[in-house]
């Protein structure tokens, strides 16, 4: 727990400095036993709950110590600001929205430069078990990684008319819609629909209000 409720208000539990920089968001994974942080240094920083560690009070008036608390499992650098975290219904995934540059703290890393912004997915579910990477000499973690680039699918064929002696001709159809503009910019934000697909929002003019489905 990082707060508690108290009579009046919240009352600090617990206080994790997992960055250097600036923190831009957080996420749970759905069971609630792992939290990802990004921060603007360009990377992400994994947590894991340990029922077994013993917290000392947080602050002057705050509850005694508790059993219970967040553990660092380790970091990795991502190529940019990560604006968006989402975890996977089944937890053994993470998705990175990476949609700005990480400025002076670097964070570039082989298969994501977050230079026009990618979608990163990665395999932390080892890393969650019962047996945790090895941090006696670093913190840094290479989980295995998926980077998306989306691409709009092409549209089906038009259906052919059917031509029938006899009959009169049926009134011509409305027209379809255009199709939505193609996936262009930073993205801004990403969450998991299923353990097999996602939704992402883009920061370009073009792509204002869409919401794009990625598998």
């Amino acid at each position: 727990r990082l707060l508690a409720r108290a009579e009046n208000g919240w009352r600090l539990m617990q206080a994790i400095k997992p960055h250097a920089a600036p923190v831009t968001t957080i996420a749970f994974s759905p069971n609630g036993k792992a939290l990802a942080t990004a921060s603007t240094d360009g990377t992400f920083f994994l947590l894991s709950w340990n029922a077994d560690l013993v917290l000392p009070a947080a602050s002057e008036g705050s509850p005694p110590p508790v059993r219970g608390g967040w553990a660092p499992v380790g970091f990795a650098k991502v190529g940019g600001v990560a604006t968006s975290l989402s975890f996977s219904p089944d937890g053994g995934r993470l998705l990175v929205c990476v949609g700005g540059d990480p400025g002076p703290f670097g964070g570039g890393v082989a298969g994501g430069s977050g230079e026009e912004g990618e979608i990163i997915e990665f395999e932390v579910a080892g890393l969650l078990g019962a047996s945790p990477p090895d941090t006696s000499v670093t913190f840094e973690i290479s989980p295995p990684r998926r980077v998306f680039k989306l691409e709009l699918r092409p549209p089906p064929p038009p259906p052919e008319k059917e031509k029938e002696e006899g009959k009169e001709s049926k009134p011509a159809e409305e027209e379809a819609p255009p199709p939505p503009p193609p996936p262009t910019g930073r993205p801004t934000v990403c969450s998991y629909a299923t353990n097999t697909s996602f939704w992402a929002c883009y920061d370009s003019a073009a792509t204002a209000g869409v919401v794009y489905e990625g598998t």
